[in-house]
């Protein structure tokens, strides 16, 4: 049996659980993330691979299990307070704070202080950061972490791959933001590179004109030099 959708939100508090975890909400009820319709959860025991959330009515599924989507993605970083940034560097965050706005002009899924400022989190699913606003957190130096779920084998991802994915993987996280003492992602050459490095400025190497033409200049002297001998040399006279 196909699962109708695999999130669901209960009701009295507004939290968003995966199927895996409903049985320590089974004496609420559960809407749709999506649609706000009435969910069924429908589990077995006996036939745990087939847990699903039913719909009473009629729904688009697809928008409904993207927002679902979305939105547990949202409270596992609400729940958690560290996040693996490459293989070697995992960052810890504190107060986590869902839906923050940048000056009102921005909002962002969950919002964090990280070592001394704020650090935003994009949650992609289905709606990509526009350009302007990737503009904004880089000419700001706001610091943003964008998470990609936009792949569909994540609607239907056991619960504990899609928190891995989500705390865990490195390769599906993109900054904007971060100036070059921080670390920020660069162009991954192989497989087996990690997207995030720390990067510096590189600044060009000015040579002074010593450095530059020094062979040039003491050539050129000792030209002159014997140029200038053999001019003070004597004639002979003729006898």
């Amino acid at each position: 049996m196909s699962r109708s959708t695999i999130f669901g939100k209960v009701s009295s508090s507004g939290e968003t659980l995966h199927i895996d975890e409903v049985l320590k909400a089974l004496n609420h009820s559960f809407i749709c993330n999506g649609c706000g319709t009435t969910l069924t959860p429908v589990k077995s025991i006996a036939r745990k691979k087939d847990w699903h959330f039913r719909h009473i009515s009629e729904s688009n599924l697809l928008v409904c299990r993207q927002r679902g989507l979305h939105d547990f993605a949202q409270q596992v970083l609400l729940e958690s307070n560290s996040i693996q940034i490459s293989r070697n560097i995992r960052i810890n965050y504190m107060n986590p704070e869902k839906e923050v706005w940048l000056e009102k002009r921005y909002r962002s899924d969950v919002a964090v202080d990280y070592n001394g400022s704020i650090l935003h989190f994009e949650v992609f699913v289905t709606c990509d950061l526009t350009t302007d606003k990737i503009k904004y957190y880089e000419e700001n130096l706001i610091k943003c972490l964008k998470i990609d779920l936009s792949d569909k084998k994540y609607l239907i991802m056991p619960q504990e791959e899609i928190v891995d994915t989500i705390l865990n993987s490195i390769n599906n996280k993109t900054t904007y933001g971060w100036d070059s003492k921080i670390i920020i992602p660069i162009t991954e050459s192989a497989s087996n590179i990690s997207r995030w490095e720390p990067q510096m400025k590189s600044q060009p190497v000015q040579e002074s004109f010593w450095k530059r033409y020094r062979f040039e200049i003491v050539i050129s002297a000792i030209l002159i030099l014997i140029f200038f001998l053999i001019g003070r040399q004597p004639k002979r006279k003729r006898t």
